[in-house]
């Protein structure tokens, strides 16, 4: 997985809304803390490694500690058909 590449659903936007960031799609809404919305609107042509790296820079911590939480919320992204795999 860390090698794989995602594109966004169209149908999905993310909206700050009242200090709030939310991420929505017909029939679903979801808030997004300030981690997921950085892999939010980065995750387009980014390998999840890349993403790993690009976050761990700007919040000054080691890539391993956050691994396991990054590909959690890409796996939540999945499920809910928010992003597509790149063939």
């Amino acid at each position: 997985m860390l090698n794989d590449v995602f594109t966004k659903n169209y149908t999905f936007r993310s909206r700050k809304i009242s200090n709030q960031n939310i991420l929505f799609a017909s029939g679903f809404c979801y808030e997004l803390n300030d981690t997921g919305t950085f892999i939010w609107e980065n995750i387009s042509d980014q390998s999840v490694n890349e993403i790993i790296e690009m976050l761990a820079k700007e919040y000054e911590v080691n890539p391993e500690d956050i691994k396991d939480d990054v590909i959690n919320f890409i796996n939540f992204l999945i499920e809910k058909k928010a992003i597509i795999k790149d063939e």
